[in-house]
């Protein structure tokens, strides 16, 4: 057992407490996300065996990606994170005030997104008059211009969630995007049940975006009217938003580093990719780079806008059911502890324990069984072998650094609750010239699968800068939590590689998984129990 094992002072009790319903909360979130990542995943295979890796998948996840930059940047990142703790303080003081509060919020960031959304309309209506365009070019923006209303919607679903999790209820924002899931998943089989046409797939889907976002924001008002939480009236609130609003702008830079790399990623798939002439036959006559000097061939095959984004949603998968939950459910608990400093440290210590504990046996798991993975899910219909291979490679260099992501969302929430919201501005100045230098340079040699190394190395190192400017909020014991869970990883990781020398390779890949999941996950409890981890999880105190 520890050695830390003297009666609690009464801070120590507190930030116990704390902990425990920091512990609780990310049950309940970790388990509708779940239920949604399910979803996800089913949504997931039904397009990648109606879509594969065609012109019209890059075209569709390009555009797709548009609006949910905005969902993640101001919906549930830079807004969220700058309204949760000034709803909190005001909440404490002024309960009817903090309804105010939260009703001037929601009506001004209803007018912002509705502006932003008619200026980009405008701009690509623009940009669609140019007759240098390419044919994908084209297709994209137009596409884009279909979605870009989901994202007003979505940005006011994400706020109404961080309103509820303000009152301690996390289930409805973590359920929400089960509804964007069935409404995809319908339209795929619809569409491709009518047409063998990518293109008529495509835009069934990015109909379906738009539907799912009015049943999200209507079940999201519904929730929070029961609750009380709005009102029609907004006096007095102008101080408040005005403040929110100046924390808000450094939140967005600093939320922006992940979101930025990841467009990264697909933005230079997509430029230095070669394009197709025709797009119903996939033609591709042009091998070399004509824009860039020496006129060089391309270095990214084609569909690699698609293979990065069937390779993120995989490595999601754990991020959103651990990494993204723990620092949801945390939020709210370092936001009320944020004046207390021992308070303040025990919550981070749990927040940051419990995301490690979570997410890098993830980590390593999506790393050793990455193909029969992606074979199990994805393999099937217009999605072949080949493009089992090229998603395989990409979800083991995404999936090396779930962990990083993980505590890249907790250590950013932990500066937003300290009122430091430029802390991560510092190291957004050398994170994302590292991503974009790794990109350019790593692509030459490795294709789509440097861009997905480059943004691993990057969430890397912005974990360790993140970590030095919080170093005096870090609780000593924490190093102690994080040595006992990379013990029970390597355990695990030894485990499952010899278990895998028991299954055959002509195994189905479902067994491949199946094993590597039931060795990882016992040998791994087993290894933590002793080590007393299971504490982390509220199912058992250390003593």
């Amino acid at each position: 057992m520890p050695a830390d094992s003297a009666p609690p002072s009464s801070a120590e009790a507190s930030a116990k407490s704390a902990g425990d319903q920091v512990g609780g909360a990310t049950l309940t979130v970790s388990g509708l996300t779940l239920v949604s990542r399910v979803t996800g995943l089913v949504r997931d295979a039904v397009l990648a065996a109606t879509l594969g890796l065609s012109a019209w998948a890059d075209i569709f996840f390009l555009a797709f990606l548009i609006p949910n930059l905005f969902r993640r940047l101001f919906g549930e990142g830079a807004l969220t994170s700058a309204f949760i703790p000034a709803y909190t303080r005001i909440a404490t003081a002024d309960p009817p005030r903090a309804s105010r509060f939260a009703s001037a919020v929601l009506l001004i960031t209803t007018l912002i997104t509705i502006t932003l959304m008619i200026l980009a309309l405008a701009l690509i209506g623009l940009l669609l008059t140019s007759d240098d365009l390419s044919q994908r070019a084209t297709e994209t923006l137009r596409l884009t211009a279909w979605m870009l209303p989901y994202m007003p919607l979505i940005c006011l679903v994400a706020l109404l969630g961080g309103l509820l999790q303000t009152a301690g209820r996390f289930a409805p924002a973590a359920a929400a995007p089960v509804l964007l899931n069935l409404c995809m998943i319908a339209a795929a089989l619809y569409a491709a049940s009518i047409s063998d046409e990518s293109r008529d797939i495509a835009y069934a889907l990015a109909f379906a975006v738009l539907i799912a976002g009015i049943l999200q924001l209507t079940w999201m008002i519904a929730t929070a009217s029961r609750r009380n939480l709005l009102t029609a009236a907004r006096h007095g609130t102008a101080p408040d938003v005005r403040a929110m609003a100046w924390r808000m702008l450094p939140m967005t830079a600093g939320l922006a580093v992940f979101q930025i790399n990841a467009l990264f990623d697909s933005l230079i798939a997509f430029l230095l990719s070669p394009p197709a002439i025709d797009m119903t036959l996939q033609q591709i006559t042009y091998t070399t780079v004509s824009w860039l000097p020496g006129e060089p061939a391309y270095p990214i095959e084609s569909g690699s806008v698609a293979a990065i984004q069937w390779a993120q949603r995989l490595y999601q998968f754990p991020l959103g059911v651990f990494g993204i939950a723990v620092a949801t459910a945390t939020f709210p608990a370092l936001a009320r502890a944020a004046s207390h400093r021992s308070d303040f440290r025990g919550v981070l210590r749990r927040g940051l324990a419990l995301a490690l504990f979570l997410t890098l046996p993830a980590s390593i798991g999506l790393a050793l069984v990455a193909r029969p993975i992606v074979e199990l899910i994805y393999q099937r219909g217009a999605f072949d072998a080949d493009a089992t291979a090229r998603v395989a490679q990409l979800l083991m260099a995404y999936g090396v650094a779930v962990w990083a992501y993980s505590l890249t969302h907790v250590l950013t929430r932990a500066c937003y609750a300290l009122d430091r919201p430029s802390a991560p501005l510092k190291i957004m100045a050398w994170t994302v010239p590292l991503n974009l230098a790794l990109n350019l340079t790593l692509i030459w040699p490795l294709g789509a699968t440097g861009l997905a190394w480059s943004t691993a190395i990057a969430s890397i190192a912005q974990v360790l800068g993140l970590l030095m400017l919080l170093r005096h909020h870090l609780d000593p014991r924490l190093l102690s939590d994080l040595t006992r869970t990379i013990f029970a990883t390597v355990v695990m990781t030894a485990t499952i590689l010899a278990a895998g020398q028991l299954v055959s390779d002509a195994a189905h890949p479902g067994v491949h998984v199946l094993v590597a999941i039931t060795v990882g996950m016992c040998s791994y409890a087993l290894c933590a129990w002793p080590l007393g981890q299971l504490h982390l999880l509220g199912l058992r105190s250390r003593s």
